[in-house]
């Protein structure tokens, strides 16, 4: 699938612009055929303004490739061309044509239409899902081993795992599951389970990257000068392992041959690296996966949720049908952990506890209080139900499909996405301010249970134009509160509906309280809970008047 918005022009040519950029496919079988199918859709005068284009250049792929040197030249004596591909068509390129020839897809005009395409190729024997689990196997069985190069290749493997096999899968609609799931279950289940053997082993390497910089600092040693209560187990653990963490980097840095910068930098940039380019992949799955033109197609045709489950931290043994990851899987969230181990990779070469980052935060943060203060990591997100206040109009617009994304300054708690949301509908007023209490009551008609969502992802606008791009989908135009403030935003964040629905008059759960935990997410109390307790409570009283007497 292509869209026209946003190609580049075709630089050789001088004119079109290119959806599929120059090239020779590659990783397959010498002199097969390649054939590729394509239609649009719209009809009528767009048939024309589709093209594929041809230019020659010498064992671009083929037995002979692997001698031609770093440069592909192009043989300029022989003139590009372009021949149209009107809807329905098919075209292939057989034998040797892929050994010597680039070909490129181009537009034409400035409302081409929507081209969906399907390429037919023949793999090499090594380029299939039995050598992706071969390889699976080997890195996972090379767990014992440490280093840079070693962490570089397990982490490549994952990203391609995730992007090339799992989310190409399950974004091709229930209808190519229901047909291939019995034939391909066995290998996607082993990818599942390799998947979450690599997210493990990522989870381990940054901790042992963090708490080796905590070590080199000194956080397990205290001043001789000061009176320090004896340490409990919990703290002496940590000690242990932040000290076997540092030593354990120490080591690999007296193997490298470099200095100790650039040693240090191969651990935690490398590192950092690595974990930015699987949250850019998963930010533009994401964007695929919720492209509108989705809504064009049939319901078995459109994506399913890939089976992957972040920030899990209980057993995963016995799990067949999804993959499970202690690691967070967000994209501002591995960008997150990137940045903190930059600053640990600074504070392990400075050996100053003032240039760590801010990791660990202390319990009474987690404290089930009153307070309406509530960060992500609060255990709560996960035990109770939420409201999120929506101000009239809306609210409405979320309910009827035509809001796609709920656009917000703060990011929504991981531990929400996929969970049900009750959406609460406050009386129109000023643009991003509340007008209700931080603890209130139902029952005023200030707020009103209007209907619930789920909210499967969240889109990073870090720019004006990314923003305005979407508007489609917020529905926020740039003259709104609510819009990107030139010199004053510097990120918003867009949370992406899943399911949704509304009720009907007062056919919604009977809640009586609801306690602002995060801005505009409360915590919301059933009118059958106090109930419940006040019951308890007078048979408990009972109780204990019966046993005085």
């Amino acid at each position: 699938m292509e869209s026209p918005n946003g190609l580049k022009a075709e630089p050789s040519m001088g004119e079109g612009r290119c959806s599929v950029s120059w090239h020779a496919d590659s990783s397959l079988e010498h002199f097969s055929t390649i054939a590729v199918y394509h239609t649009l859709s719209k009809q009528g005068d767009t048939n024309n303004q589709w093209s594929v284009g041809l230019r020659v250049a010498h064992n671009s792929e083929g037995p002979e490739a692997s001698r031609r040197g770093c440069d592909i030249s192009v043989v300029e004596e022989t003139p590009t061309i372009a021949v149209s591909l009107p809807s329905s068509s098919s075209y292939y390129l057989l034998d040797d044509f892929n050994h010597h020839h680039q070909h490129a897809v181009i537009a034409q005009g400035e409302e081409p239409g929507r081209r969906f395409s399907s390429t037919h190729r023949l793999l090499r024997e090594s380029h299939n899902v039995s050598d992706i689990l071969a390889r699976c196997k080997t890195v996972c069985s090379n767990f014992h081993k440490k280093g840079p190069k070693v962490w570089r290749s397990e982490q490549l493997l994952l990203t391609e795992m995730e992007s090339e096999w799992l989310r190409q899968f399950y974004i091709q609609g229930s209808s190519h599951f229901n047909l291939l799931w019995n034939t391909w279950k066995d290998d996607m289940v082993a990818l599942l389970k390799y998947w979450s053997r690599l997210e493990e082993r990522t989870k381990q390497i940054v901790s042992m990257l963090q708490l080796g910089a905590e070590g080199q600092c000194g956080l397990h040693e205290s001043s001789s000068s000061q009176k320090v209560k004896p340490q409990t187990k919990t703290e002496r653990k940590l000690r242990d392992r932040r000290r076997k963490a540092r030593d354990s980097i120490k080591e690999l840095l007296a193997r490298a041959e470099s200095n100790k910068k650039d040693s240090i930098d191969a651990l935690y940039e490398a590192m950092a690296t690595l974990l930015e380019e699987r949250g850019k992949m998963r930010e533009l799955w994401l964007q695929r996966e919720t492209d509108l033109v989705f809504q064009e197609l049939s319901q078995e045709e459109r994506p399913l949720p890939i089976p992957l489950e972040f920030s899990h931290h209980g057993h995963s043994k016995g799990v067949e049908d999804r993959g499970i990851s202690p690691m967070p899987g967000l994209p501002v969230e591995l960008n997150d952990i990137a940045s903190s181990l930059r600053k640990c990779g600074a504070a392990f070469i400075s050996g100053e506890k003032l240039d760590l980052p801010l990791r660990v935060l202390p319990s009474s943060v987690f404290k089930d209080d009153d307070s309406h203060k509530k960060l992500s990591a609060w255990p709560g997100w996960k035990m109770h139900t939420f409201g999120l206040e929506m101000q009239d109009p809306w609210a409405g617009h979320l309910l009827t499909g035509e809001k796609s994304i709920e656009t917000r300054a703060y990011n929504l708690p991981t531990a929400l996405i996929g969970k049900r949301i009750e959406i609460l509908q406050s009386k129109q007023g000023q643009d991003g301010v509340s007008t209700i209490k931080d603890t209130f009551h139902f029952g005023d008609g200030n707020v009103k249970p209007v209907g619930w969502c789920s909210f499967q992802g969240i889109v990073e606008y870090r720019d004006k134009s990314s923003f305005v791009a979407d508007e489609q989908k917020h529905m926020v135009s740039s003259c709104s509160g609510y819009g990107w403030k030139v010199g004053a935003t510097r990120v918003l964040y867009g949370w992406i509906v899943g399911d949704y629905g509304s009720y009907d008059c007062e056919d919604h759960p009977k809640y009586f309280k609801a306690t602002r935990r995060m801005r505009s997410l409360f915590q919301l109390d059933l009118d059958e809970n106090r109930e419940s307790k006040t019951s308890k409570l007078e048979d408990v009283s009972r109780k204990k008047k019966r046993r005085r007497f």
